[in-house]
């Protein structure tokens, strides 16, 4: 459920509260939650722009365990 899309941290908490009032797991929630900040395609397009092309990837593999890694404990 971590569908990356331009939404940061606080836009995705309000969002968050609904899938988990209609029966979504906790780990398909927090992936949601976690996983637009931290692999969010405007960010990854400015940073690859600005900055050396390693930043980006560094941002992509970090949002990835990120997700994953706290999806995997959540659950």
């Amino acid at each position: 459920m971590a569908m990356p899309s331009m939404m940061c941290t606080c836009c995705t908490a309000r969002i968050t509260r609904t899938p988990r009032g209609q029966g979504a797991s906790a780990a398909a929630t927090v992936a949601y939650w976690l996983g637009n900040p931290a692999i969010n395609p405007a960010v990854l397009v400015f940073l690859i722009m600005v900055a050396p092309w390693q930043w980006a990837a560094t941002q992509v593999a970090a949002g990835v365990v990120l997700v994953v890694g706290v999806s995997v404990l959540v659950a």
